[in-house]
């Protein structure tokens, strides 16, 4: 009786598990389609042309070179998943503005200073952030006295005087940013979905068995 109870609950257990998938950029068997689970409902998706930032890694293991790779995109897509029968359905939607959110970590100087440094960061959901594929995100200040972009750089950095606080931000013409305090050191994270920038049409929807994905990174 024991054992089958034992028996009763490890299948039960492992029933709910294909039917549950956790947070994390997971790979196809093949190792050129990437999708990355950001909550209990949305996904992003990435495949690769011919080789994918996994599979160069694989081969570094073997071989041993340098220089910068570039890797060739495929396709892109965002929507909402569902597991069914083992299965994760990906049901793909219209692409929308690619800045997800903004987090931002205030850092008080170890001496008084009357100056504050602003430091932009770029971050994404890709595999290991590898390549920076965020290009020239726009960044003005209200008053105009700010006018730039990131270019080919993951991050910009401001030196500001206490008499320019409060300042506002603007970001991609979209998402405005409110610094109140002067003195004070501020990292601003701008985190970008990837898988939204491009074009806009919706992908075919697609299925993978649960089992056959590999988990590369979690979130």
């Amino acid at each position: 009786m024991k054992v089958l109870f034992f028996l009763s609950i490890f299948f039960s257990l492992n029933i709910y598990s294909q039917k549950t998938i956790e947070p994390g950029i997971y790979l196809s068997n093949d190792g050129l389609e990437y999708i990355t689970i950001l909550n209990d409902t949305d996904f992003g998706y990435t495949s690769f042309l011919n080789e994918s930032p996994y599979l160069h890694d694989q081969k570094k293991i073997k071989q041993s070179f340098c220089g910068t790779h570039i890797f060739e995109i495929n396709k892109q897509g965002i929507g909402t998943f569902e597991i069914i029968d083992s299965k994760l359905k990906l049901n793909f939607g219209i692409k929308e503005k690619p800045l997800d959110s903004i987090k931002i970590n205030k850092v008080t100087p170890a001496k008084y200073v009357d100056s504050s440094s602003i430091n932009f960061k770029i971050k994404t959901y890709s595999y290991k952030e590898l390549e920076n594929v965020v290009l020239g995100v726009s960044i003005k200040s209200d008053d105009g006295e700010i006018d730039t972009n990131t270019g080919f750089e993951s991050e910009k950095l401001f030196k500001l005087n206490k008499n320019q606080f409060p300042i506002t931000f603007i970001v991609n013409d979209e998402k405005e940013i409110t610094l109140e305090e002067p003195k004070i050191d501020y990292f601003v994270y701008l985190f970008f979905n990837v898988t939204k920038i491009g074009r806009l049409d919706r992908l075919e929807n697609k299925s993978f068995i649960l089992d056959q994905l590999l988990k590369i990174e979690s979130k």
